[in-house]
């Protein structure tokens, strides 16, 4: 069985390209209906702006705003977004970013000042923040969308720089990724656009969320070596594309809300402080632990030494059992919660958890 073929090719779930084109042409055809201006009204498929305008982290923000107020009934039209003024000001600051910059916003401010820095992943650049702490309109929003959703409260963690020492980290976890898992990388990785650092005592591991797309903050310990900084890479990756295909796909019902959905209690969490999950968070979790079954049994064979193969072993074994746990559990409570799409993901999820542990067994 070819696993890495097996996570990247003959499902829905898996086609990349098919899965980013339908979330372009979702925020195209959102910008139709705000009568956005083309980008070119000769091209026989006029689109509004290019892909890497509207799968930017901060203008998909932006986006996503006024998605989400149709959603829920907010008139959107022209220059006004049915008086809402966080809509407004939204809408204000997209056309702002698209007169400064066609493409990437925090891109392009970092070119501007000459300090760019990316990692090249088959066509696709993944951009690491430099310098987060920029006074230019890209990044301060980008840390303000970081300290909104992921560093509230007291939270001993803050961005810093990715400087060139660290971006050699990230070209060696990108081609050791690329090495072990060379379909699955150059999809993953096309759903990141940025790549950032976060320093402190309080730091996570590794970090995504779904207000801050395409992004993914990995704490400073994870350049300590490339197989840590792989690992976060496309643990973060995967949830990407979880989210992505949860803005294209009928993954739950309509009306569906994480604050009330039923719960999953995980094992592994019972010590912590948030002791029980809603749906929506099991089954990204246990996408992550399929993928990254795979990975660790992979990096087993393109393991240098004794110890790391058994090390790597060892965690294909934990997160394989993580996977099953939660499965068994979304099962459960998952009638009447997942949409059309989401049963049929919950299925393949399953399938190819299913084909990873007879491999799984072999290894022990």
């Amino acid at each position: 069985m070819d696993v890495d073929s097996l996570l990247s090719t003959g499902s829905a779930f898996t086609d990349g390209p098919n899965i980013l084109g339908r979330v372009y042409e979702t925020y195209d055809f959102l910008l139709e209906i705000l009568d956005w201006p083309l980008a070119d009204p000769t091209v026989s498929v006029p689109h509004r702006v290019c892909p890497d305008f509207v799968l930017d982290t901060v203008n998909r923000s932006r986006l996503d705003h006024l998605l989400f107020g149709l959603a829920r009934g907010h008139e959107v039209g022209g220059h006004e977004v049915g008086g809402h003024d966080v809509q407004q000001d939204q809408f204000a600051k997209l056309r702002e970013a698209h007169i400064t910059s066609a493409g990437r916003l925090l891109a392009a401010e970092a070119e501007v000042m000459g300090d760019r820095l990316r990692v090249r992943v088959g066509d696709h650049d993944v951009d690491l923040v430099a310098a987060p702490g920029r006074d230019a309109p890209g990044h301060r929003a980008f840390c303000q969308l970081y300290r909104e959703h992921l560093c509230t409260g007291n939270a001993a963690h803050q961005l810093t720089g990715i400087d060139a020492t660290d971006a050699t980290v990230v070209r060696a976890a990108v081609e050791l990724l690329d090495r072990v898992l060379p379909r699955l990388t150059a999809g993953v990785l096309q759903h990141v656009a940025y790549l950032a650092q976060v320093i402190g005592p309080d730091a996570f591991e590794s970090a995504s969320t779904r207000p801050i797309p395409s992004a993914v903050f990995v704490s400073e310990h994870c350049f300590s070596s490339p197989a840590r900084l792989a690992e976060a890479l496309l643990h973060e990756a995967v949830h990407h594309r979880f989210y992505d295909l949860q803005l294209t796909r009928s993954i739950f019902v309509r009306g569906y809300d994480t604050s009330t959905a039923p719960t999953i209690a995980p094992e592994w969490h019972a010590r912590s402080t948030v002791t029980e999950w809603p749906l929506d968070r099991g089954l990204a979790a246990a996408h992550v632990y399929v993928h990254l079954t795979a990975w660790f049994q992979l990096l087993v064979e393109h393991s240098p030494t004794a110890a790391q193969r058994q090390a790597a072993a060892e965690s294909s074994t934990e997160v394989a059992c993580r996977a099953h746990s939660l499965l068994d559990k979304i099962r459960a409570i998952a009638p009447g919660q997942l949409g059309l799409m989401g049963t049929a993901f919950l299925e393949w999820l399953s399938a190819v958890h299913n084909q990873l542990a007879p491999r799984l067994h072999a290894m022990i």
